[in-house]
C-alpha cells in the first residue's frame, strides 16, 4: 500500500505581487503488477526476405480484470515509432 505521502508547501505570487500558498501531498501509488500472459508484443519486422518494413512496434496490456494492479489507474499510450 502506498505511503502517508510528503507534504509540500506551494507559494505564488502573481504580477500584483500577492501571496497565494497551498499545501500539497504527495504520495506514491502501490507498485503496478502486470499479468504476463495480458501483453502482447508486435516488433519491428525486419527478416531476409522482406528486408526492414517500416512501421510502429506495439507492446499492448489487456487491462481488463485482474490483468493489472496498483498504480494510480491514470494509464497513458505510448507509441514508439523507429525514424
Amino acid at each position: 500500500a502506498s505511503g502517508a505521502g510528503v507534504e509540500y508547501t506551494i507559494e505564488v505570487r502573481g504580477a500584483n505581487t500577492c501571496p497565494a500558498t497551498i499545501t500539497q501531498s504527495i504520495t506514491e501509488p502501490d507498485v503496478i503488477v502486470v499479468n504476463a500472459s495480458a501483453v502482447s508484443v508486435d516488433e519491428y519486422l525486419c527478416t531476409a526476405t522482406s528486408g526492414n518494413v517500416q512501421g510502429n512496434a506495439f507492446i499492448t496490456v489487456d487491462a481488463t480484470g485482474t490483468n493489472v494492479e496498483g498504480g494510480s489507474g491514470n494509464y497513458v499510450r505510448y507509441v514508439f515509432v523507429r525514424n
